[in-house]
C-alpha cells in the first residue's frame, strides 16, 4: 500500500515538473533577477518568522559563509538610542505580535536621521552587504545599507 502511495506521488510530481513550459519558468527567472539592480544573495523579505529567525540564527553560527553577501530584508522599522548611539533596525514579528526578530543594519552615509528615514512601524525593505567593520577597536558584524525604501 504504501509503496503504491509514493509511486502515485512520483507520478504527480513528473506530470506537474513535465507539464511547466520551458518560456515560462524562464520568464520567472528574468523576474526575479530583474527585481534588484544588482545580484542578491539572500532574499530574506520573502520568509516569515520562523524561516527568518532560523536563517539568522545560521548567520550567527556560520558567519563565514555569509560575509560580503547581499541580502534584501523587509520588516517594520525602528530605531532607538543606546548608550548615546542612534541605531537602525528591521523588525520581523511572529504570529501572534508579541516577540520581534530582526536586524540592525547601517544606512548609507548619504542618509540622516530624521529626514530621510520613515515614521516608526513602516515597512521598509532593506539592501545590503554582511561585513565585518571596526568600531573603536573592536570588530563587529555589521549590515551596512546600500538601498533603503518604503511607501511615501
Amino acid at each position: 500500500m504504501k509503496k503504491h502511495i509514493v509511486n502515485c506521488m512520483i507520478v504527480v510530481i513528473l506530470s506537474i515538473i513535465v507539464s511547466c513550459k520551458k518560456t515560462d519558468l524562464e520568464k520567472v527567472v528574468t523576474e526575479i533577477q530583474t527585481e534588484d539592480k544588482k545580484k542578491v544573495d539572500y532574499d530574506l523579505s520573502i520568509m516569515n518568522y520562523n524561516m527568518f529567525s532560523a536563517f539568522t540564527y545560521e548567520i550567527m553560527c556560520d558567519t563565514e559563509k555569509y560575509i560580503n553577501k547581499r541580502m534584501k530584508i523587509k520588516g517594520n522599522f525602528d530605531s532607538s538610542i543606546y548608550e548615546g548611539k542612534r541605531y537602525f533596525s528591521v523588525l520581523i514579528w511572529d504570529p501572534t505580535g508579541c516577540c520581534p526578530t530582526g536586524m540592525d543594519f547601517l544606512p548609507p552615509e548619504s542618509m540622516t536621521y530624521p529626514t530621510d528615514f520613515p515614521e516608526k512601524d513602516n515597512i521598509i525593505t532593506v539592501i545590503g552587504v554582511l561585513k565585518y567593520t571596526e568600531i573603536e577597536g573592536e570588530k563587529y558584524l555589521t549590515f551596512n545599507a546600500e538601498e533603503v525604501s518604503w511607501d511615501k
